[in-house]
């Protein structure tokens, strides 16, 4: 398995055939529209912890797929390109683990992310997106 990452197999992703759960163990990674690092691509930062489900590779990028809960207030219905809601905050939102404020943080996505919606708890959406990890860091 690639180096900064925990090979942590926990199970498959839905819309990812075979993909595998693992747990990011290096400070922080961004997550991109594209495999390749370019300006203005970056959708979120994804911290140390956070649990991505990967699937193939392409150059140095590794295709990983996103999910936790979002603040509903902090985002907006936007239909486009296959998605629903988008990060309306300015300067961006915490993506949690769980439900709760108190929950951990596992990503901060940037204002305009797009994302799909897979569930609500009162004031809370669960989203997901599925985007690429630079596999060349530190791993």
């Amino acid at each position: 398995m690639q180096r900064g990452l925990v090979s942590a197999l926990i199970g498959l992703a839905p819309g990812l055939s075979s993909a595998q759960s693992v747990r990011l163990t290096v400070p922080e990674e961004n997550f991109r529209k594209e495999p390749q690092v370019s300006s203005g691509n970056r959708l979120a930062t994804v911290l140390e912890g956070a649990v991505l489900e990967v699937n193939g590779s392409q150059g140095r990028g590794q295709e990983a797929a996103l999910s936790g809960w979002l603040w509903k207030p902090s985002v907006s219905a936007d239909r486009r390109n296959g998605f629903d809601h988008d990060v309306s905050k300015p300067g961006g939102e915490n993506l949690r683990e769980e439900p709760d404020a108190g929950s951990r943080r596992v990503d901060i996505l940037e204002r305009g992310m797009l994302l799909e919606s897979l569930e609500s708890r009162g004031n809370w959406v669960r989203v997901r997106r599925i985007a690429w990890i630079w596999s060349g860091s530190d791993w």
